[in-house]
């Protein structure tokens, strides 16, 4: 079946005149899904229709186990997945010939476009079946429409793996606030834990009385965030996705430093200030000499320790960007994140891998990975990155009273 709207129609039309309606339900269906942001593929309806021929036509459970194994790839389309068959068991009773069902849908959508900000979003629709004693209740079932989500909130969610370059672009614009830190530097004014006996008593000179006390306060500034981007084979299908999203950090303001490694570290900061984002995308790989190569994290890792470590990482946030492979010695990568744990402020691991709010790493590379690092946060969607940011400027709100972080706060997630 062809993934085009006006082709489904078509397909729906020549269904009902032959006869076929348990093929005009699949078919609406499967739209339904569409309509709720599940990309349905025509590849995966055939899969789907075959499984229908394999399965038993009376066990319900089984059909719904097996079309969401196959339609539905990650806990957020699961979720809607249980929520279109619910509605499309229910309706089943329903409206008896989709075709008409799909022209009171449109006409729906007219009326509601004027009135609503986001497109309204149909749970499900289709034909029924021939049950001659169903009573007139049951037959009666409403037509379930509610608002839906904008295409842009439905491409944040989706598994970046899945994204097309197009829709890449269409996630440029983040608004992201910055990280901020106390520095060691004072400032004196009026509100303030300390009181600034030298600038009281100036004043007071000028006055020629003391009418006001004179405080100090930490002067508060912008915290750097050191990216360092897995760009082996493995990574690959996400790479892209995480060098937009630093790019659109760094052009928010925010102060970045990116490096990418995958045989050797890379340091890609100087393509960061180019204003057009495809341009630096271009860069950035053309940059880098070992793109989707092979996996020596920990040598990467230490050479960023040994030549950047010093001048960057003090006062910052080193965040890690890969999925725990690692090619050579899993206990140096664990090491040598545990060195860098002492120089920077926190330590962020951002796993495409860990989709499930149920994942641990087997591999033993990302089983010390795991361990050395503050936090070990999901990174395989672009609203993973967003929430992960919105994390860090909780966790790192400045401190007038100034101090160092306590060791034994860090919490592991």
């Amino acid at each position: 079946m062809s993934t085009d709207r006006g082709d489904h129609l078509l397909s729906e039309r020549a269904l009902l005149e032959s006869g076929n309606r348990i093929l005009a339900n699949c078919a609406v269906f499967f739209r339904g899904l569409r309509r709720m942001g599940i990309p349905v593929s025509a590849e995966q309806e055939a899969l789907a229709l075959e499984a229908l021929a394999c399965l038993p036509p009376g066990d319900e459970t089984a059909i719904r186990e097996g079309w969401r194994a196959i339609l539905a790839h990650n806990p957020t389309e699961r979720q809607w997945f249980d929520t279109a068959w619910r509605q499309f068991v229910l309706m089943l009773i329903g409206v008896r010939e989709p075709l008409v069902a799909t022209q009171t849908l449109m006409a729906s959508v007219a009326r509601l476009r004027a009135s609503w900000r986001n497109p309204p979003q149909v749970i499900w629709l289709g034909a029924g079946r021939d049950d001659s004693e169903q009573s007139q209740s049951e037959a009666q079932v409403p037509l379930v429409v509610r608002g839906g989500r904008t295409v842009e909130e439905t491409l944040r969610d989706r598994d970046a793996a899945r994204l097309t370059p197009e829709e890449l672009r269409q996630l440029e614009k983040v608004d992201v606030a910055p990280l901020w830190r106390s520095s060691r530097r004072e400032r004196t004014g009026r509100k303030g834990r300390h009181w600034d006996p030298s600038a009281t008593l100036r004043s007071a000179a000028r006055c020629g009385e003391c009418l006001e006390l004179k405080r100090r306060r930490r002067v508060v500034r912008k915290r750097r965030a050191v990216w360092v981007c897995d760009v082996s084979g493995s990574m690959e299908p996400y790479s892209r996705m995480v060098l937009r999203f630093v790019y659109a950090v760094a052009r928010a303001g925010n102060p970045v430093e990116l490096f990418v490694c995958s045989t050797r570290l890379t340091r890609l900061t100087p393509a960061l200030a180019l204003r057009d984002a495809d341009r630096a995308l271009a860069e950035m790989i053309g940059g880098a000499p070992d793109w989707s190569g092979g996996t020596r994290l920990a040598a990467g890792l230490r050479r960023l320790r040994l030549e950047w470590g010093r001048r960057l990482l003090p006062g910052s946030v080193l965040i890690l960007v890969t999925d725990g492979l690692e090619a050579e010695d899993p206990e140096a990568l664990g090491a040598e994140v545990q060195k860098l744990r002492g120089l920077a402020s926190r330590t962020i691991w951002l796993n495409p891998a860990r989709s499930d709010p149920d994942y641990e790493p087997t591999a033993r590379g990302g089983v010390r990975l795991a361990g050395a690092v503050d936090h070990h946060w999901p990174g395989y969607s672009w609203r993973n990155f967003e929430e992960a940011w919105d994390r860090l400027g909780d966790l790192e709100k400045p401190s007038t009273a100034g101090g160092k972080r306590d060791a034994g706060s860090r919490r592991y997630l």
